[in-house]
């Protein structure tokens, strides 16, 4: 397979710029200053977990801690986005009799052609946009590793 956990992990690091900026703007973010996040695609076992920021103890001026973790919000934003082959934000507000009980409301999940991404912990449409830079950069790398295996001449995967 083309795309590997390799390609991934330096896909968020790629991203991780943006993220951390992202981070630190009062209007991306409702509270907390970090984020989590997923990604599974073809060619991985098992997904990939990463995230953006550090993690500090729980703020109540964000209001009441929640009893579902970011991780986990994260999860669901992407498994929900693999089934249903749609950003979550598509799926919200486009049909949304497609979600399961106990799915969010929220965007940040991404499905990018059998790639699919969850973060959580900035603004939905935060998170939402940066699953969307993410999927691009894999995507991108991925075309970049079979343009090298090409020049090559590796023409079998």
């Amino acid at each position: 397979m083309i795309i590997t956990e390799e390609m991934v992990l330096r896909a968020i690091e790629l991203v991780r710029p943006t993220a951390e900026a992202l981070l630190e703007s009062d209007e991306a973010v409702w509270g907390p200053r970090w984020a989590v996040g997923e990604v599974m695609a073809p060619g991985l076992d098992e997904p990939v977990r990463f995230q953006f920021g550090e993690e500090s103890e729980w703020d109540s001026s964000w209001g009441p801690e929640r009893e579902t973790s970011i991780a986990e919000v994260a999860r669901r934003k992407r498994e929900a986005s693999l089934r249903e082959r749609t950003n979550t934000s598509s799926l919200v507000f486009g049909k949304p009799w497609a979600l399961y009980n106990g799915e969010f409301l929220y965007p940040g999940g991404v499905y990018w052609e059998g790639i699919s991404i969850g973060i959580s912990g900035l603004r939905g449409w935060a998170d939402e946009a940066l699953g969307e830079m993410l999927a691009a950069t894999i995507v991108m790398l991925s075309h970049l590793e079979v343009d090298r295996r090409i020049q090559n001449k590796e023409m079998r995967l």
